[in-house]
């Protein structure tokens, strides 16, 4: 006899629920203290992610790995970190909206307000041998241990960077027929989506 279908729990997220491109629209402390104004761009590809938060004040991070989900907690495995802390990276995600979703910090308490753009697609994920690359929408980021450069689709140029020297620099990706090779001759291999989906 077949046993039904057993659903998962009401609060099981999916890992494909994630894929976007998420805006960080503010952050709070216990202590009152509050930050709506860093700039923090987090892509989310599969199970591939990448990060960038720039600061008012010119502080920057960057981060870029893989995730796994347990019901609604969510630990960010990250594989390059440009300001690792030692600590895990884990958090309880509660949807507040289609595309709204807070995030309340499992190891210490903070809560993170994020907001998705519409555009979902394509997503695209390379890896260098020490680099990943995200696509989402219009959002490029590719983080390598000394930097997380940001893009947009249709421009050439550095947007954001946590390296501000390089905000504004052509792009400098060429296609092979292995991948794309950076401008520090640095071959990333296209691992999920299609390579016509990396703009140069």
């Amino acid at each position: 006899m077949n046993e039904p279908d057993v659903p998962p729990p009401p609060d099981m997220i999916p890992a494909d629920d994630l894929i976007g491109a998420w805006r960080r629209l503010s952050i709070a402390w216990p202590d009152g203290r509050h930050d709506d104004q860093t700039f923090v761009l987090w892509l989310q590809a599969g199970t591939a992610f990448a990060d960038i938060r720039i600061g008012a004040d010119g502080a920057a991070e960057g981060f870029a790995g893989t995730i796994s989900l347990d019901g609604d907690v969510c630990t960010w495995h990250r594989e390059i970190d440009l300001n690792p802390t030692g600590s895990a990276d884990v958090g309880q995600l509660v949807w507040t909206g289609p595309d709204r979703m807070l995030e309340r910090g499992s190891l210490s308490p903070y809560v993170e307000d994020w907001q998705r753009a519409p555009d979902r697609a394509p997503t695209l994920v390379l890896r260098a041998d020490d680099g990943i690359l995200v696509r989402v929408g219009q959002d490029l980021l590719a983080a390598t241990p000394a930097q997380v450069d940001h893009w947009t689709l249709g421009d050439p140029v550095i947007r954001r960077s946590t390296d501000p020297r390089r905000v504004g620099r052509a792009l400098g990706y060429r296609r092979t027929d292995h991948g794309l090779v950076d401008a520090d001759g640095r071959l990333w291999r296209c691992v999920e989506g299609n390579l016509a989906d990396a703009p140069l």
